[in-house]
């Protein structure tokens, strides 16, 4: 999406921009957006265990999506 659509979708969803993932150096691949954005955030230490990330997707037409996990080991230490 461009950028002023990204920077109010965060805005509205109270997310500072330092903590919203935009791929302006890859450009739009649809679904493959949030988990090049979650491989960057981890990598860079911005993704800890515990933490609570939300992934949203836009692809062709009208096909988006989004998905909240709990980044991390399992409760009981189980993988």
């Amino acid at each position: 999406m461009k950028r002023s659509m990204h920077e109010a979708i965060a805005d509205t969803l109270g997310v500072p921009l330092e903590r919203a993932a935009y791929l302006d150096d890859t450009g739009h691949m649809s679904g493959v957006d949030p988990l090049l954005a979650l491989d960057r955030a981890v990598r860079d230490g911005d993704v800890r265990d515990g933490d609570l990330v939300l992934l949203l997707a836009a692809g062709t037409g009208y096909t988006w999506a989004a998905s909240v996990i709990r980044w991390g080991t399992a409760p009981g230490g189980a993988d």
